[in-house]
This record gives C-alpha cells, structure tokens and sequence, in this order.
C-alpha cells in the first residue's frame, strides 16, 4: 500500500501526452550499521517535486495548492510513525536530471 500512494502521484502529478513517464521501484535489504532495514526507492521522470511541496513535506505539512490538499504522503508519513515509531523514513527529493524521488526505510526483523 505504501508504494501504490507513491506510483498514484507519480501518474497523477507527472504523465503528459508530451513525454513519456517512466517508473521504477527498487527494493532491497540493507544491513549496514546497527540495525538492518528494507530500503523502498520509488523514481520516476516527470517534472519532479516543486521548492513549496518539498518544503511542506519535510516540515511534516500536508500539502496545499491552487488545486486542492493533498495527503497521500502526508497520510504515509503518519501511517508509518504509527507502525515503526522512528525506526521509519521517508525522504523526498528530485532527480537528476528531473524526476521525483522517494526513498522509504522500514526497519526489517527475521521471524523466527
């Protein structure tokens, strides 16, 4: 569910009859440091995050503009501070050359 919000903003915010929108997640498990994770990276190549959107999402803001409130990434923020406590992240930056970038850390526990 996580990654579905972030793949709903890439199409929502960034497909155009112009160019082509291309996505891609990665997943991967690291275990550097003290205690291993999942690392979620979600890319994609349309125009990328605005200095305003960024901003309100890094000071933990939903996100309000000209067409509405946004919440998804607000929404997910929240979601994962419920189920992982600070254990969690998400940061949000732009691509280079373009594009928006997500990057997601989940702390990662073997059953057993």
């Amino acid at each position: 569910m996580l990654i579905q919000t972030f793949l709903e903003n890439s199409i929502k915010h960034s497909v155009t009859l112009e160019e082509p929108l291309h996505l891609s997640v990665s997943l991967d498990l690291k275990e550097t440091g003290l205690s291993p994770y999942v690392e979620i990276i979600i890319r994609d190549t349309g125009k990328g995050f605005s200095n305003d959107v960024l901003a309100e999402i890094r000071s933990g803001n939903r996100v309000i503009d000209e067409k509405g409130e946004h919440i998804g990434i607000w929404n997910v923020k929240k979601r994962l501070l419920l189920l992982y406590g600070e254990e969690a992240s998400i940061s949000c930056y732009n691509g280079y050359p373009n594009g928006a970038v997500v990057e997601i850390k989940l702390p990662y526990e073997e059953e057993g």
